[in-house]
């Protein structure tokens, strides 16, 4: 319209038309036909001095009547901002065409006039009379000689050959669920014979909500008839004149998340190509693949997979050093909404699809997301004991009915602690394909100052100083381990990772902790990433005991060794998934896993090891040979007191 009231202020003998049904007017010598059905929008055009300007989808088109023939024009484009100063402004390019609408349909702009009508146009005759306009009927709309009939996902076969059939989306047929780095077959009906050297099939696999090549999230397959290897491809199977069976692969780096499958034909006509594609309306979901030797989270034992990938029910354990039992949780991996609330988590709190290839980032995105801390998660921690407006952290018994209510209401649930985050964090980990357990630490130390030991402090008379004693140790605390290679680290520290997704300290500005290495941890190697001594102070810190001075410095004056970190537990793998799992003895079912974390307490390694991890510490040192304490304190602990009846304890004292 800015165009349109420059062409008002300044032309006397402006001519402004708004063509329907292929109106018609004259410029000059040269017939014009001008239909506006033909456009994504209604055409403007306006006739000034030999010059027609036309304004459609916020372009114009700008032709020149050249007065060397009523036949031919020259062409050039401005975008709408720009202003008609001149014919001679602005660069310009020749087109030399027999009709006006034959210049529209070979500009090159961004509507299609492929099918505009042919027109023949009459000269005036001798006696003066005018010209006759005379139009044809449209030609009809390219129409693709090969087309997609029907797409068969083949979910009951797939889902089986990928250990995915368990899901409720697959045995709904809602969606086919795969793991990446395995192919799968579908089934493509057209409606004539293919023939693969003459027609052209694509596979076009969508992500996200706006599919780029360059992000990865936008994948063309050419069908092709030989398979590929660790890669994107599609191949032919069997050809059955309509009927293909189309295998695809897709590599084991592949993005994890909900994808959806594009198939194009292609049509040659009038040295144009034109695409027809059919997207399916099932989503396809790509999930990590434990199976599959090339993958990350690649597990080598089918019954680890069976108890960290498929087992929907097992125990968590709580309580104390000294008396431990197995919390029964149905983590439900399986269910409805489950899958679809995991990937919704990663969707919806900016997990970049770059991100969505590498366990190590999702493992530490999921221990973020599980918690609502920072990135509206899924739980709100209570330790409070004040559980109004929500429900206690022990009336729950499993992932399914906080997963369910955080997917229906996408809003934080209320309330749980240690185990509960557990529970859920295993639920999201196995149902995206990570092989996850829960793990729970008796006797387990808080370290809130980075000084990877549990730090008491008094005063010069011995009184205690509550206001510099942040540190704690907790009964029992709960946490998981997922299990993937590092290639981010020095070969031999992958394998068991920790990542914790109850809310203690923040890392990097949020609350979220891992995946640190198992094999980091054991060896006091705490520089590698990521929070690894945090959760080495968790299961091997010291206690050590400071005194301030007059002058206000702090002297280490005891040191207690060996009291952290005791019968580290979690749920034995079984070979498959539980079946009456409600009446299972804890200990028949409990796993120790204290010796991957640590080694035997009191030995050259374990010692070496927390050495090695007071070089990083906040308070460095104090290992080191002429800084040795006065006094160290040992308390001799009984395993076992029986409930309501008198004990000893032995504190040993020496300097």
């Amino acid at each position: 319209m800015l165009l349109l009231n420059v062409l008002a202020e300044n032309a006397e003998k402006e001519k402004l038309v708004q063509p329907t049904n292929y109106g018609v007017t004259f410029v000059k010598e040269a017939d014009i036909v001008f239909g506006s059905e033909h456009c994504n929008t209604a055409p403007l055009y306006c006739i000034l001095n030999r010059v027609v300007y036309i304004l459609v989808d916020q372009r114009i088109l700008i032709f020149f009547y050249t007065g060397q023939s009523s036949t031919y024009f020259k062409m050039r484009t401005r975008r709408s901002r720009s202003l008609p100063r001149s014919r001679r402004t602005g660069s310009s390019s020749t087109i030399r065409t027999r009709l006006f609408s034959d210049v529209l349909r070979n500009s090159g702009n961004r509507f299609t006039l492929s099918n505009f009508p042919r027109r023949s146009v009459s000269t005036p005759t001798s006696e003066g009379r005018k010209p006759i306009i005379e139009r044809e009927e449209p030609v009809p709309p390219v129409k693709p000689d090969l087309t997609v009939e029907n797409v068969d996902l083949n979910i009951s076969i797939n889902s089986k050959e990928h250990h995915t059939n368990e899901y409720s989306i697959s045995e709904e047929g809602r969606g086919l669920i795969v793991r990446r780095g395995q192919t799968f077959d579908i089934t493509v009906e057209v409606n004539r014979n293919y023939d693969i050297k003459k027609d052209d099939l694509k596979f076009v696999f969508l992500a996200g909500d706006n599919p780029s090549p360059t992000k990865g999230t936008r994948v063309s397959l050419i069908l092709s008839d030989k398979d590929v290897k660790k890669e994107w491809g599609a191949w032919m199977l069997k050809n059955e004149k309509k009927r293909l069976s189309i295998r695809i692969n897709t590599p084991p780096t592949c993005y994890v998340g909900i994808w959806k499958i594009q198939i194009e034909t292609v049509v040659k006509s009038d040295n144009k190509t034109i695409i027809f594609d059919m997207c399916h309306d099932q989503n396809i979901y790509i999930l990590f693949n434990p199976w599959c030797k090339d993958d990350q989270v690649y597990l080598h034992e089918q019954d680890l997979l069976n108890e960290y990938i498929l087992n929907d029910k097992g125990r968590i354990y709580v309580g104390n050093k000294n008396s431990m039992n197995g919390r029964k949780w149905n983590f439900g991996q399986f269910e409805k909404d489950i899958l679809d609330c995991a990937m919704y988590l990663l969707d919806s709190n900016v997990a970049l699809w770059s991100t969505r290839g590498d366990p190590v980032k999702m493992a530490r995105k999921i221990s973020a997301l599980a918690n609502g801390s920072d990135e509206y998660g899924v739980l709100e921690g209570n330790w409070s004991g004040d559980y109004e407006g929500g429900k206690s952290p022990l009336h729950w018994v499993g992932s399914i009915a906080i997963l369910q209510e955080y997917y229906k209401t996408k809003e934080t649930v209320c309330y749980g602690q240690c185990w509960v985050f557990s529970g859920i964090t295993t639920t999201l980990c196995r149902t995206l394909g990570i092989p996850a357990r829960s793990v729970t630490n008796f006797a387990s130390a808080h370290d809130c100052d980075g000084s990877i030991s549990i730090d008491h402090h008094f005063d010069a008379t011995g009184d205690s100083l509550e206001e510099l004693n942040d540190d704690s140790v907790w009964n029992f605390h709960v946490w998981n381990d997922v299990w993937m290679a590092r290639p981010d680290l020095p070969k031999g520290y992958g394998g068991w990772q920790a990542i914790d997704a109850t809310p203690q300290e923040a890392s990097d500005g949020i609350y979220q902790c891992g995946p640190a290495p198992l094999a980091a941890i054991k060896t006091g190697e705490v520089y590698l990433p990521f929070d690894t001594p945090f959760v080495f102070a968790e299961v091997n810190a010291d206690k050590v005991f400071w005194q301030m001075t007059e002058t206000g410095d702090l002297k280490n004056i005891g040191l207690k060794k060996h009291s952290i970190g005791k019968h580290i537990s979690t749920h034995l793998p079984i070979g498959k998934p539980m079946g009456n799992w409600e009446n299972f003895c804890y200990d028949r079912y409990r796993e120790d896993v204290t010796n991957q974390y640590k080694h035997p307490e009191g030995s050259n390694e374990e010692r070496t090891a927390v050495i090695r991890a007071n070089q990083e510490s906040s308070r460095k040192g104090i290992y080191h040979e002429g800084k040795l304490m006065d006094v160290q304190f040992e308390l001799l602990e009984k395993e076992t007191v029986p409930y309501g009846k008198d004990f000893e304890i032995i504190l040993k004292i020496s300097n």
